[in-house]
């Protein structure tokens, strides 16, 4: 348990060193750590590269990113060895969206995930600390977007396609090496490569808060919570003192 812990709190440092130079894995949101996007993972390893050696071959940006694929497959790993030995995961190092994708397959694509979750679950990650009026502001915009075949297209952003398309592709395709990598780490393999257990069909079924519950650890307590875990030591003066003792606890709610 104590390694586990310290891997959740380690996991806003790690890293690839590119030459001597460390490039992070992760970012500090409002919700909690998350990935860094595909985007920024590139351009720093390629910047690294180009003032270190003056050279940004294309063959050893891969290898580099490469090597960060294996720490985000090792935290999936880590992930999935938490949940096998019933050891909550820290609810800072899975905010609730990359929950919902990585466990139960679910994503703002889907109409299941109701818009009013996915607006909270966005809070902080890269529409500041309003998507609605972020989201609403874009609204008739264009946006390029990708197809499942990788061809490109613009399209006109409204109520229909910004959460499937805009939000998808700013939080969760933006983030394929990590997310892809870490996906992979969840699913153990057996020696011809097929699958042993994917947690996604064990948890897509699950509503996001009782999976939340069951597996990660909760942020914050209530009054009431704490409350609940004392075991005050009365006085000796009977009934009575005990009553006031009780008292003097419910007055911290």
């Amino acid at each position: 348990r104590q390694f586990l812990s310290e891997c959740w709190k380690q996991l806003l440092a790690l890293h690839i060193l590119v030459g001597k130079k460390p490039v992070k894995l992760f970012e500090k949101s409002r919700s909690g750590v998350i990935p860094v996007t595909d985007d920024f993972l590139c351009h720093k390893v390629k910047i690294s590269l180009s003032k270190q050696s003056g050279c940004d071959d294309s063959s050893e940006i891969d290898q580099f990113i490469e090597n960060a694929k294996c720490y985000y497959r090792a935290v999936g790993r880590i992930i999935l060895h938490s949940i096998m030995v019933s050891t909550t995961v820290s609810s800072s190092a899975l905010v609730p969206l990359f929950q919902n994708f990585l466990l139960r397959n679910c994503s703002p694509r889907d109409p299941e995930y109701d818009k009013d979750d996915i607006l909270q679950h966005i809070t902080g990650i890269v529409f500041g600390d309003n998507p609605k009026k972020a989201l609403s502001d874009l609204l008739k915009s264009t946006h390029e977007t990708e197809d499942e075949e990788g061809n490109r297209e613009e399209i006109i952003l409204d109520e229909n396609n910004i959460f499937s398309v805009f939000v998808y592709d700013a939080c969760i395709d933006s983030r394929k090496i990590a997310l892809s990598a870490m996906l992979d780490g969840l699913a153990p393999r057996d020696e011809k490569g097929e699958v042993i257990i994917d947690l996604r069909d064990i948890f897509w079924m699950m509503p996001h808060d009782a999976m939340e519950r069951i597996l990660f650890s909760r942020q914050s307590l209530t009054a009431e919570e704490v409350i609940g875990c004392l075991v005050p030591q009365f006085d000796q003066g009977g009934s009575e003192a005990d009553a006031d003792s009780v008292d003097r606890l419910e007055c911290v709610q």
